[in-house]
C-alpha cells in the first residue's frame, strides 16, 4: 500500500542521506526505473519520482523490482549476514593462523571489501578482531589456569611467547603474569 503520493521532508531526508534506521519503517520505489529500496548508496533519485511503500510485497505487486545493490526483499542485509558469518568462523578458529586473503576466498569475497565491511560493521580490522578473541581467550586461561605464559599462548594461536606478552601488554596495560597474579 502507497502511504501517500508526496514525499515528507522526514522521509527525503532518511532517502538521501541513506538512513538505515527506516529500513523497516518503510520503502521506497523510483517510478523512473521501477526499482524499490531500502537506505541504499545508488544515486539519489529526483525527490518527484519517489513512492514510498510500507512493505516489499505491495511494492512488488505495483510493478517494482528489488534493487540489487541494498536487496530490500531480504530480511538481513547482505553485508550484515557476511560479517555475521565471517565473525562466527573467526570465533570458532581464532587459535589457527588466518590471512586475509584466505577469509575473502572462503567467503567468495575480495579481501579488500571483505576488510572494508567488517572494519566498517564491528569496529575492528578481521586481524584485530582476531587478536582481541585471542586476548580475551588468554585472560579466562590465565584465570582459571596455572598454564605457563607461553602454552596459553600457543592455546589461543599466537606466533610465540614474546609477541603475546607485546600484545597483552599494549592491549590490557599489563604483562599476562601480572594480570594472572592482580586477578587472584
Amino acid at each position: 500500500m502507497v502511504l501517500e503520493q508526496r514525499v515528507s521532508d522526514e522521509q527525503w531526508q532518511a532517502i538521501s542521506e541513506s538512513d538505515q534506521t527506516y529500513d523497516t519503517i518503510f520503502y521506497y520505489g523510483v517510478t523512473s526505473t521501477k526499482i524499490f529500496c531500502r537506505s541504499c548508496h545508488s544515486r539519489t533519485p529526483k525527490r518527484e519520482n519517489i513512492r514510498i511503500f510500507t512493505c516489499t510485497t505491495t511494492a512488488e505487486k505495483d510493478g517494482y523490482r528489488p534493487c540489487k545493490r541494498c536487496k530490500p526483499d531480504l530480511s538481513e542485509r547482505p553485508e550484515s549476514a557476511l560479517i555475521n558469518k565471517v565473525t562466527q568462523h573467526l570465533d570458532f578458529h581464532y587459535m589457527n593462523s588466518i590471512t586475509l586473503e584466505q577469509l575473502g576466498e572462503h567467503f567468495h569475497v575480495s579481501p579488500y571489501h571483505l576488510q572494508r565491511t567488517f572494519q566498517k560493521r564491528v569496529g575492528l580490522s578481521p586481524n584485530e578482531y582476531i587478536t582481541k578473541r585471542r586476548l580475551d581467550e588468554a585472560c579466562k586461561l590465565l584465570t582459571r589456569t596455572d598454564r605457563p605464559v607461553n602454552s596459553i599462548a600457543k592455546t589461543v594461536g599466537m606466533p610465540n611467547a614474546a609477541h603475546f606478552i607485546t600484545r597483552f601488554r599494549d592491549y590490557y596495560g599489563l604483562t599476562p603474569k601480572q594480570y594472572r597474579e592482580k586477578q587472584r
